[in-house]
């Protein structure tokens, strides 16, 4: 004989702390994708015109190239 329990609601409040959880951990994630293009923009921008043009970059490309990391 199969057992079926009917769909029971979520607990009061469930929802809204899914929802500010969930807005937490965007906000982590946003913080740590700038993070980490910043930190890939200063090592770029160490580096001279010929280490850029052996890897295919220019200086003006630099913030570009970060910029799509934080946008990924």
């Amino acid at each position: 004989m199969a057992f079926f329990e009917p769909a029971r609601p979520a607990p009061f409040g469930a929802l809204t702390v899914y929802r500010m959880v969930d807005l937490l951990d965007q906000v982590r994630m946003t913080y740590n994708e700038r993070k980490l293009a910043k930190a890939t923009e200063r090592s770029l921008s160490r580096l001279s015109d010929r280490e850029l043009d052996d890897i295919g970059l220019h200086r003006g490309t630099i913030e570009q190239v970060s910029g799509a990391i934080a946008h990924r």
